[in-house]
């Protein structure tokens, strides 16, 4: 296992996986492929109680919401190739400093031969942090904006019949704008992982991953660690049901400290004609906005019905703890911990076959460890949404 030190040589791997694949998308067979174009929009109406999650209680502000999006794809016998660019815009009618918009560029392509698969990843995120620290680091009581700038890529290998061996290298940038005084600082966060995968049978794998990263804030030159090691078993049962359970060790150690600890997951999901249930418990090791990694513990569960040809429910309901586990590297303060619970229940109705209404009503409750109470927000949004047909065109 190998540790990546430093964003420029995770950033010089997944170049290379990059050139590569779009090298061959440029000069290969790809040439004579469809490319395929598929917008969507949605406008809606917004209505918020207390969305700053302030303990003594905030107040409520109503407005609307713009959101245009695609999905450029290209697909070759060898080559999966992608790209979604979102614009998601929210002004409201009494307080101006809510106003905040989303951008985000996704792009992925995946290159396939006989025994090997490249992929890679990019994604440029821009957001607001009444939603990048809501239940992770709770500082949402200001409106800033939050940037997000991450790589990832690398191949896995077919060894044997059942056999496989897999290994990525990943890398972030994460930057906050005027959040002087905030307590929010830029931070980024590289890893690598390499894992060894068994087929015991047609539907069950079980893989042995081994992953160290590095949490660097360059404004206070302070670096944390990571590293875990997880033994994963997937399942499938039936044509409806599958089910990951995993399970390992992990360490998080600056210049100043060290803990131990164990990181693991449980998930199970039943797809149906009708009906699609979800549920999931784990605990992760998680950067953060404060220049900590922190310890996530979090459960969910969803429920998804088709109740009409055109008419459908869901409810999701979620948990966390994001816990700290070492003092802030260079100050010795200690992070405090977050509570986050939120319930959200949707109802969609298909007017057409690319138009739908769709309502969500939700509720959460956040409070940090040092609060004199817990915070509560409700949320009601009302939309038309629009899915517009792929357009096809050949080169």
């Amino acid at each position: 296992m190998q540790t990546i030190n430093g964003s420029h040589t995770a950033s010089l791997a997944v170049r290379g996986v990059l050139t590569g694949a779009l090298s061959s998308l440029l000069t290969g067979p790809a040439l004579a492929a469809e490319w395929s174009f598929t917008p969507d929009a949605r406008v809606a109406v917004d209505y918020v109680d207390n969305p700053r999650y302030l303990v003594e209680g905030g107040q409520s502000d109503r407005g609307a919401v713009t959101e245009l999006g695609a999905k450029l794809a290209r697909r070759t016998e060898n080559l999966d190739l992608s790209l979604a660019p979102s614009f998601r815009v929210a002004r409201y009618r009494n307080d101006d400093d809510l106003d905040n918009e989303t951008a985000v560029i996704a792009f992925a392509l995946e290159e396939r031969s006989e025994f090997a698969t490249w992929s890679a990843q990019s994604t440029l995120l821009q957001d607001s942090t009444l939603v990048s620290e809501l239940g992770t680091t709770g500082l949402t009581q200001t409106n800033h904006r939050h940037y997000d700038f991450s790589l990832g890529g690398g191949p896995q290998l077919q060894l044997s019949e059942r056999f496989f061996a897999s290994a990525q290298v990943n890398w972030s940038e994460n930057r906050y704008h005027d959040a002087e005084g905030t307590g929010l600082v830029d931070y980024n966060y590289q890893g690598a992982l390499v894992s060894a995968i068994y087929v015991l049978s047609e539907r069950s794998d079980l893989s042995l991953i081994a992953h160290a990263g590095a949490l660097e804030v360059p404004d206070q030159g302070t670096t944390t660690r990571d590293e875990t090691l997880v033994l994963r078993l997937e399942s499938k049962f039936g044509s409806r049901w599958a089910t990951t359970l995993s399970a390992g060790p992990a360490r998080v150690r600056t210049d100043f400290a060290s803990d131990q600890g164990y990181v693991f997951g449980a998930s199970l999901e039943r797809r149906g004609e009708m009906l699609t249930l979800s549920a999931g418990a784990n605990r992760s090791l998680t950067p953060t906005g404060v220049g900590v990694l922190t310890q996530l513990d979090e459960v969910s569960l969803s429920a998804d019905q088709r109740l009409t040809e055109r008419l459908s429910a869901g409810i999701s309901v979620r948990a966390s703890r994001n816990k700290s586990l070492l003092p802030v590297p260079g100050t010795g303060n200690t992070f405090e911990d977050v509570d986050f619970q939120g319930l959200e229940g949707r109802l969609s109705y298909q007017v057409s076959s690319q138009w739908s209404a769709q309502l969500a009503l939700s509720g959460a409750r956040q409070r940090g460890e040092f609060d004199p109470g817990s915070a509560e927000s409700y949320r009601m949004l009302l939309s038309m949404v629009w899915n517009g047909r792929p357009h096809a065109a050949s080169r």
